[in-house]
């Protein structure tokens, strides 16, 4: 009797592993382009560029386009040169992940990056709906970029709000005046400087 509830009990413990497993991997595999976006950038920071190679047997299940492109370089004298780049375009739904190499005719060497996005378009539409964005330039660590484009004034409050706690009289202001732009509706002067305002 024990004998057979200390193995019905390791059966459970197994399958209900293999669940959270299942679902952990499942999670992991939707965030992956994301993912590999910021561990991307944290390499590249840290001097341990991603070849392009790697990048692609890491995400060999979705879809890549590969196209040419141009970076304009400054040299050390304070010339400007272009270089011919490869950009690698990793989609799945209305996710992507684009990471521009330097080209040196050789896709094995492919590893000096100078940019990554991780773009989040609208569903059912090319539009973006968020972007992250990392340039590699040589008199900082990078340039970092977040941009959104909310659907609507309401929705740019709320994200806002999130942000950030403090309202000003400025942030108020703002939003009476976006709020009647997107209505459509004419708002007087008065309405949208307070005492505060006048200071």
């Amino acid at each position: 009797m024990v004998k057979g509830l200390h193995v019905k009990i390791i059966g459970l413990t197994t399958i209900f592993s293999l669940l959270i497993t299942g679902c952990t991997s499942t999670i992991e595999n939707k965030e992956i382009l994301k993912n590999t976006y910021f561990e991307v950038v944290k390499s590249e920071q840290n001097s341990n560029e991603i070849k392009a190679v790697d990048l692609e047997e890491r995400l060999k299940d979705k879809t890549v386009d590969i196209s040419d492109g141009i970076v304009y370089l400054t040299g050390e004298n304070g010339e400007q040169k272009d270089y011919s780049t490869k950009i690698y375009t990793f989609k799945e739904g209305n996710k992507s992940l684009s990471v521009s190499y330097l080209d040196n005719d050789k896709k094995e060497n492919l590893e000096d990056i100078k940019f990554a996005s991780y773009i989040i378009t609208k569903e059912d539409k090319e539009e973006t709906y968020v972007e992250v964005y990392y340039q590699d330039i040589l008199e900082a660590n990078g340039i970092l970029s977040f941009q959104m484009y909310p659907e609507s004034v309401q929705e740019q409050k709320e994200l806002v709000n999130l942000l950030n706690e403090n309202k000003s009289s400025l942030y108020e202001a703002y939003y009476k005046v976006a709020e009647s732009i997107e209505e459509d509706s004419s708002l007087e002067l008065g309405k949208i400087i307070d005492d505060k305002l006048k200071k």
